[in-house]
């Protein structure tokens, strides 16, 4: 038996198109904690059709996470900080973000350039709004690029982004942090290549905790952190549309629903 009351309920986008969702459902299944499974219209703005009269946590794709959090209507709803922008967590991170010396621009100002046309530029968000997945792209590649995600983000030419120089990275992990500490992680690429594993070595966990000491957006979050000679930060994100990879899903649904318990009242 769980040590969560009843009070607890999850919430989660079941055509989302990856199997996340069911994960967060088979482990409130395993601790016998209330699962509500929900469709969500892309790109609209309709909520959920769930009561509030327990502590609610939602699992699914970013702008549904948007929407909720934004309505105030759950508690808490979603874990997530709109400010928390990669201007604001690099600075926070310093010299351990790996993209520390990326400028925050626009690709319309990128496309100005006139610089090396076989130059190859690591480009993301500036926001955690997933407009669009980082890329390395050469920077004759961007203009072709930039339209084919023109459906999901159409004002991504003026829209704040990351550029900087893409680097070697051996290893990256995810971590799932609950309260400033690590519940579970799991590796989930090999020199970019993707290579899961639930084994996390002991020290990534300690720079991970370390990190969330210098800044956490959230009181739950996920930050990933790669190697590339050194531990770095390379993201942190919004727990509730994360992916989970072989990480105890089991474990971090118990860690999250027993911080919401003690840190949470209707």
């Amino acid at each position: 038996m769980t040590q969560v009351t009843n009070n607890i309920r999850w919430v989660g986008q079941d055509n989302l198109g990856r199997h996340y969702a069911d994960q967060v459902k088979f482990a409130c299944d395993s601790l016998e904690i209330e699962y509500i499974a929900q469709q969500a219209i892309p790109f609209s703005s309709e909520l959920p059709n769930v009561p509030n009269n327990k502590l609610t946590i939602f699992y699914g794709a970013t702008n549904w996470i948007n929407n909720i959090v934004s309505s105030g209507k759950w508690t808490p709803g979603a874990f997530f900080n709109p400010d928390s922008t990669f201007s604001l967590w690099r600075d926070k991170y310093g010299q351990n973000a790996l993209n520390q010396l990326a400028e925050v621009t626009t690709l319309e100002k990128i496309l100005n350039q006139n610089s090396n046309a076989d130059e190859l530029l690591f480009i993301r968000p500036d926001s955690d709004q997933k407009e669009f997945a980082g890329q390395v792209l050469r920077r004759s590649e961007i203009n072709k690029w930039a339209s084919t995600v023109m459906t999901n983000a159409p004002d991504i030419l003026t829209l704040p982004v990351v550029v900087g120089e893409p680097y070697g990275i051996e290893k990256e992990w995810r971590l799932f942090i609950v309260d400033g500490r690590v519940s579970s992680g799991s590796q989930y690429r090999t020199r970019h290549g993707l290579d899961t594993s639930s084994y996390v070595p002991g020290g990534v966990i300690e720079f991970a905790e370390n990190m969330a000491k210098l800044y956490s957006p959230s009181p739950v979050f996920v930050i990933d952190i790669a190697k590339s000679s050194e531990l770095y930060v390379l993201e942190v994100g919004c727990f509730n549309s994360a992916g989970f990879y072989d990480s105890d899903v089991d474990k971090i649904i118990l860690d999250v629903s027993r911080y919401v318990e003690n840190n949470y009242t209707l």
